[in-house]
């Protein structure tokens, strides 16, 4: 996969591919990928703690993983109503 997506990327970004390779290989210990279970969309190092932190700020600003008070959830509780007999349909 990692070759198929050198490939791809040096096609579409011929001038940026280095320097993303470089971003992923940083963030991934240098290397491209890791099947180790549950470190797939993780990353470590300095430019990935960036990211996680810009990632924080524009949800809180955008106002995204919110709990809300009296949501529209709580609202809909009422709306469900109980079959009834076939009946009912016609009348």
């Amino acid at each position: 996969m990692a070759p198929y997506f050198e490939k791809r990327l040096c096609e579409k970004l011929p001038t940026k591919a280095d320097r993303i390779l470089n971003r992923i290989r940083d963030a991934r210990g240098g290397k491209l990928n890791s099947s180790v279970f549950g470190e797939r969309m993780r990353g470590k190092g300095q430019y990935w703690n960036a990211q996680e932190k810009l990632f924080e700020v524009y949800t809180r600003r955008l106002g995204f993983n919110e709990h809300r008070v009296g949501s529209e959830r709580h609202a809909r509780a009422n709306t469900f109503r109980r079959p009834t007999a076939q009946g009912s349909l016609f009348g």
